[in-house]
């Protein structure tokens, strides 16, 4: 998942965002589809790096932390809940 940082920075750059997927080597129209969260990309995904690279990003600031993974409390289960 693209990180709220590097959404932020193509947007607030002087740049148009044809341009960043002109970088990417990709359409106008799937750079928006992944800014957009229609079409997932793989964290690592090198044309997303490219991109952040750019803009002064490391590649780690390309990707948001994997929201499946869920190292919080363990959630209660339904007959815990019904008690």
């Amino acid at each position: 998942m693209i990180s709220q940082r590097l959404r932020f920075a193509i947007k607030c750059s002087q740049h148009r965002q044809y341009l960043f997927a002109k970088v990417a080597g990709v359409t106008p129209s799937t750079l928006s589809l992944w800014l957009n969260d229609a079409v997932k990309v793989k964290t690592g995904d090198p044309r997303i790096v490219r991109i952040g690279a750019a803009l002064g990003l490391s590649a780690d600031e390309c990707f948001a932390p994997d929201p499946t993974h869920h190292d919080l409390v363990e959630r209660p289960s339904l007959d815990e809940l019904r008690r």
